[in-house]
């Protein structure tokens, strides 16, 4: 028999946002400390070709996704798996005036472990 420590309690956190409605630095998501960040995308819904997309985490405006165009519907999936030590925010940034629709998904665990046996 093998036994483990899991994660067990994991939260799915989603923004939807229309561009023309938040400013550029917008805090979209908050992320608790302690969280472990396992999972963060971005879905252009509605496209709008005069802009592209940058998803950060507090200051670092390029933390996650740098110059994501919005011309078409896609998904963009960030490779970057992060530690947070305290209170954070995942930001929108984004240049000039647009009206594109997108969504925004992070997918955390926080520090609940439980032994598992296989």
């Amino acid at each position: 028999m093998v036994s483990q420590y899991v994660h067990d309690v994991s939260y799915l956190a989603e923004a939807v946002l229309s561009l023309d409605e938040i400013e550029s630095g917008f805090k979209a998501i908050v992320l608790p400390s302690k969280a472990r960040l396992t999972h963060l995308s971005i879905e252009v819904l509605e496209p709008d070709s005069s802009t592209s997309i940058d998803v950060g985490l507090n200051e670092e405006t390029s933390y996650f996704i740098n110059n994501l165009a919005l011309d078409s519907k896609k998904s963009e999936l960030s490779s970057v798996i992060s530690s947070i030590k305290e209170k954070s925010f995942v930001t929108i940034n984004y240049t000039g005036k647009s009206t594109a629709k997108v969504a925004l998904r992070a997918i955390y665990f926080l520090p609940s472990k439980i032994m598992t046996e296989f």
